[in-house]
């Protein structure tokens, strides 16, 4: 994932580590000495595939269909329609023995109209079907944390990723 303006500021997360870290003071994409613990975001990447490459021959039109049927990447984000998606990535992070999964939802998602990917009352009810079949996949074999209490277990006991530098 790489959040570039079009002058090329920005952060660059692909090269990133999947697992936690504690960012560099200078680049959080890359681990350093800071006091900063990066968890990076749920997502991986899909891999090729013929139907988004001739999608995208088709133009625009076709770029986004391809975007929304075949997407290069299955992030633990809700769009009303990644349903099966999520479930099988959390149930791979479960047999990867993944150290955690993290959902990302804004709350102005949570009512019609506060995206514009939930404009209807209609899409907001399958919003919350999507995340009550995740939720209860994720009830049943994971472990709920805060932010703060996961930090405190990942900083009690360092992975190498973790270690502080002096």
């Amino acid at each position: 994932l790489a959040w570039l303006a079009p002058d090329g500021s920005g952060c660059d997360y692909r090269n990133a580590p999947r697992e936690p870290y504690l960012a560099h003071p200078l680049d959080p994409a890359r681990p350093g000495d800071s006091a900063l613990l990066e968890l990076p975001m749920t997502i991986r990447p899909t891999g090729p595939s013929r139907t988004r490459t001739l999608l995208q021959a088709l133009g625009p039109m076709g770029r986004r269909a391809a975007r929304r049927l075949t997407p290069e990447a299955d992030w633990l984000r809700p769009d009303g329609f990644n349903r099966d998606r999520m479930r099988k990535l959390v149930t791979q992070a479960v047999e990867g023995h993944w150290p955690y999964v993290q959902v990302m939802l804004h709350s102005s998602e949570l009512m019609p109209g506060g995206s514009r990917r939930f404009r209807t009352a209609g899409s907001i009810q399958r919003l919350y079907k999507h995340l009550d079949s995740l939720f209860s996949l994720a009830a049943r074999t994971c472990q709920a944390a805060t932010l703060s209490e996961f930090a405190s277990h990942c900083l009690q006991s360092p992975s190498p990723a973790l270690t502080l530098t002096s």
